[in-house]
């Protein structure tokens, strides 16, 4: 099991999102498939013709920090350490591993988008599945929402009953837990027991939507669960 697709399943499970494949840049306002809970992003909406309406996107403001963790999982308490240059500390975590292919994803600091139009959007999409020649067949699914990571990462155990420390920097809040974080590696355990993707920067978390054909009525929309 990849650590993507139990990512993937994470994510959805507590916040109905999907996961980019490949982590990639999966941004409000895209459209592409899915498999399962991985979405494929293909193009942007800005690139759709037939009436279909640019996207129009309200970012939220910054949020953080926040655990999403699988039941086969769990995490200490944030230690820190010395301050280092740049106004940083030296910040760590212990998370343990009770089964194989538990994920724990920690987001220190991010940013929720929607998409603003996204009614005009999903009316003009529905609209363009119902003539002829077009592409948009009943698998396209596109963004109405989305998480931008300033700072996170994903862990994911290969073998059950393990532990392993993460360190890094980044700035704490008064109760010690970070409000950004730098992820520099494994300070303890055995690195070979786990997989970890740094998300500093990284887009790849979306709530979709879906054409939904009524076979015998005008085709609709709607979020897709």
């Amino acid at each position: 099991m990849s650590l993507l697709n139990k990512a993937a399943d994470l994510m959805h499970r507590e916040r109905g999102l999907f996961v980019a494949n490949g982590w990639a840049r999966a941004e409000c306002g895209s459209y592409g498939e899915r498999d399962s809970h991985v979405y494929e992003r293909l193009g942007n909406l800005k690139q759709v013709n037939g009436g279909v309406p640019d996207p129009v996107v309200d970012r939220l403001g910054g949020f953080g920090p926040r655990w999403f963790i699988d039941k086969g999982a769990s995490a200490g308490n944030w230690q820190v350490g010395a301050k280092v240059p740049g106004g940083l500390f030296g910040v760590s975590v212990k998370l343990t591993f009770s089964s194989k292919h538990a994920v724990a994803c920690f987001l220190a600091d991010y940013e929720e988008t929607q998409l603003r139009n996204s009614e005009k959007v999903g009316d003009a999409l529905a609209e363009l599945y119902r003539k002829k020649g077009n592409d948009w067949t009943i698998k396209r699914k596109w963004a109405i929402g989305g998480i931008e990571v300033k700072s996170g990462f994903i862990v994911m155990s290969n073998e059950k009953d393990v532990s392993v420390t993460l360190a890094g920097q980044g700035r704490v809040s008064a109760s010690g837990v970070p409000i950004s974080f730098d992820l520099a590696g494994v300070q303890s355990g055995t690195s070979s027991s786990i997989e970890m993707i740094d998300l500093k920067g990284k887009a790849p978390f979306v709530l979709l939507a879906e054409v939904k054909d009524g076979l015998f009525s005008k085709a609709s929309w709607g979020p897709l669960g």
